[in-house]
């Protein structure tokens, strides 16, 4: 009888090893949260690429880049939000006559950090 819950007990240990090596010790709530945050990237970079077509057939027809995502919106090229993810603006800054950059806060909402996302063109 002693043998048995001996090997039961390695048996239990087994399985939680195998568990916790499965999820590498996190928690059911952290990988939602890091699916979640890897969801909100990619709606995120979405939006930038939507923009960024907007502003390339802008460039097409009018030769120069918008002053403005207003000024895109006015022209009936852009349809879509000009937020990201986090519901927060993204910045639009032209660069020269056919060049510029789209800027998400990412999710610190902070400008100008390692977690931005940007598309230069």
């Amino acid at each position: 009888m002693r043998g048995f819950l001996v090997i039961l007990f390695l048996a239990l240990l087994l399985i939680l090893a195998l568990w916790l090596f499965r999820f590498q010790g996190k928690s059911q709530l952290e990988q939602d949260m890091a699916a979640r945050d890897r969801s909100l990237v990619r709606l995120t970079e979405v939006n930038l690429n939507t923009l960024e077509q907007a502003i390339t057939i802008f460039i097409g027809q009018e030769g120069r880049v918008p002053t403005s995502l207003k000024e895109l919106r006015q022209t009936r090229l852009l349809t879509a939000a000009t937020v990201d993810a986090w519901g927060r603006e993204i910045r639009y800054e032209p660069i020269d006559e056919s060049r510029f950059c789209l800027r998400s806060a990412g999710a610190d909402g902070v400008f100008d950090t390692a977690d931005d996302i940007v598309r230069v063109r």
